[in-house]
């Protein structure tokens, strides 16, 4: 079990939890808040439970180079075939990003990024933009936020335009 780690809060780089046979859960890590860069989780052959990683706050990724490739690692959780939900709520902020991840060969609900989005809580988006093509590549167009809709229209210099005038109640 990972019970020694019950009081870690922060881990500088990041966290692997890696080929543990008789592994079931890490509750040892409830106490862990801060995880400066990747999470993998793999081939844990009997690892069901992994909500003692509910209270990190955020993940973040770096690359490794591998091999003479680059492999970037964000959050990875592969070959856990007992582990069936990871809808944790850092799972799901991160996955709504563009963040590195692999996640295959675990459990239903958690056997790829769509399964655990499927169990994730309804994400809000505060802000949305519509992004359009055009001879200068692609541009934003239209930004929403709270009570503001601003779309601008014709073309300029860069492709570019501007939307900081804009003011909202939040």
């Amino acid at each position: 079990n990972v019970n020694g780690f019950s009081s870690l809060n922060t881990i500088g780089r990041y966290l692997e939890i890696n080929n543990n046979a008789s592994l079931q859960n890490l509750n040892g890590f409830s106490s862990l808040v801060t995880l400066t860069r990747n999470l993998v989780i793999t081939s844990n052959a009997v690892l069901s439970d992994i909500s003692g990683l509910s209270n990190i706050s955020q993940i973040n990724q770096t690359a490794y180079s591998v091999g003479g490739g680059t492999e970037l690692r964000g959050l990875t959780i592969t070959n856990n075939p007992n582990l069936g939900m990871c809808n944790l709520d850092v799972f799901c902020t991160y996955l709504h990003t563009t963040g590195a991840r692999q996640i295959s060969g675990n459990a239903q609900g958690c056997q790829n990024v769509n399964a655990i989005k499927d169990n994730c809580p309804e994400v809000i988006e505060y802000c949305s933009a519509i992004v359009t093509g055009g001879s200068y590549g692609f541009y934003i167009t239209n930004v929403t936020f709270s009570g503001i809709s601003n779309s601008t229209t014709g073309n300029t210099a860069n492709g570019y335009y501007d939307y900081t005038s804009q003011i909202a109640e939040v």
